[in-house]
């Protein structure tokens, strides 16, 4: 979760918001349904992957003062700037997209979080593929 007086926070940063690929678990998408909003406004479905959707190369639900669903946001943002490296097999944090990765201090329950993301992710993945 996303502190006061973290790396986004003080530096206002969007950057992982543009060009988004994140992923969305089933509860992400329940939590964000329950607040109002479509599912095929927010998400979209990418080779059995539930996806945030881009709207003119944002995130949908990034607006001029930040995301606008914060505390409901998914999982995946929540953990962010950890991400999944799947050559790798472990949680690292995206140097290529945050620019400043090294202002987070990242415990070992947050890499746990982010490997038991994944495993839901590719159930859920799965899950859809068979229906």
């Amino acid at each position: 979760m996303t502190l006061p007086g973290s790396p986004c926070l003080t530096h206002a940063c969007r950057a992982c918001c543009f060009e988004t690929e994140m992923p969305l678990t089933e509860e992400d998408a329940r939590r964000l349904e329950a607040r109002g909003f479509a599912r095929a406004k927010f998400a979209r479905t990418d080779d059995g992957w539930l996806r945030l959707r881009n709207e003119k190369g944002q995130c949908v639900f990034l607006g001029p003062g930040g995301c606008t669903v914060y505390a409901e946001r998914p999982e995946g943002c929540r953990l962010y700037p950890l991400v999944w490296d799947a050559d790798a097999q472990r949680a690292v944090l995206d140097a290529e997209t945050c620019p400043f990765t090294r202002e987070f201090s990242v415990t070992p329950a947050q890499h746990a979080a982010v490997r038991s993301l994944v495993q839901r992710l590719y159930a859920e993945r799965d899950a859809r593929r068979v229906r």
